[in-house]
């Protein structure tokens, strides 16, 4: 591979190391997270089953975002009266809030397995898909000895979905990033910093650092103003990007380090052209 090459006119540098966002990216929910919280809720009689399920949209939403608030970084680190020793430990608090769930007291028995049923499905192909586009992605990132890693905005629990669809024999574990881990978030600069730092030699230029995500602010825009080049996966044209073109085009170079595709299969066309 050169250093730099032309894709469409359009100078791109060459990939020295590539991260990959989890969620949305790698693998996804097979329904809205919340629908799934209301199917194991109706299934362990917490909720009727006339329940209407949109409102519960709202209700896990919020209670996602007032204990980040209140208990940072999923509960890492906390001090004060409540603890929470365990990762699971503010999921679960999540889950309590989301049902409007006691915290304290005798705990009944229906409730306690409920909450730790949904923690135990959540890290399993019941809640899950992997994208079939990723693998050979990853193989011809392999075969072209391009080193890779995950960014991600989550919890140690991604570990075990990225396991449980066998994606780790392609990252090393020194190569994995999460925010729980660094105690930053996307889309600080910061995050980016402390990936190329740990992950690529002092020569790697910025720009030959290349993350592939889904959302638009976190992945595609905050990689870009930290220096790298950003891939962003949009499947369902959700950001416009491809316009009333989506069924002809396959990806869209937007400048010289920022580049849409339609799938991760035309990430090695993308690539591609650095040989």
């Amino acid at each position: 591979m050169s250093q730099q090459v032309q894709k469409n006119g359009v100078i791109l540098a060459k990939p020295m190391f590539v991260t990959f966002d989890a969620y949305g990216t790698l693998y996804t929910p097979k329904k809205p997270i919340h629908e799934l919280y209301c199917s194991f809720a109706i299934e362990h009689g917490i909720i009727p089953e006339s329940s209407d399920i949109q409102v519960y949209e709202q209700r896990f939403l919020s209670a996602f975002k007032n204990n980040f608030s209140k208990y940072p970084n999923y509960g890492k680190n906390v001090v004060g009266p409540i603890r929470l020793p365990q990762l699971d430990d503010w999921w679960d608090l999540v889950i309590r809030d989301t049902f409007d769930l006691s915290h304290g007291g005798e705990v009944a028995s229906t409730t306690y397995t409920f909450v730790q049923d949904l923690l135990a499905d959540f890290k399993s192909t019941k809640v899950y898909d992997s994208f079939d586009d990723v693998v050979p992605l990853l193989d011809w990132l392999r075969h072209h000895h391009i080193p890779m890693g995950v960014a991600s905005n989550t919890d140690r629990n991604a570990i075990d979905v990225l396991n449980l669809f066998g994606f780790l024999k392609w990252f090393s574990p020194e190569n994995i990033f999460l925010s729980y881990d660094m105690d930053v978030l996307k889309p600080d600069k910061l995050f980016f910093d402390k990936i190329r730092q740990a992950a690529t030699p002092d020569e790697v230029a910025p720009s030959s650092c290349w993350h592939i995500g889904d959302e638009l602010s976190k992945d595609f825009t905050a990689a870009y103003n930290a220096g790298w080049s950003s891939i962003l996966v949009d499947r369902q044209n959700k950001h416009g990007f491809f316009g009333s073109q989506m069924g002809k085009l396959r990806s869209r170079i937007v400048n010289d380090r920022q580049v849409v595709v339609r799938d991760l299969k035309e990430v090695s066309n993308v690539f591609g052209a650095t040989e």
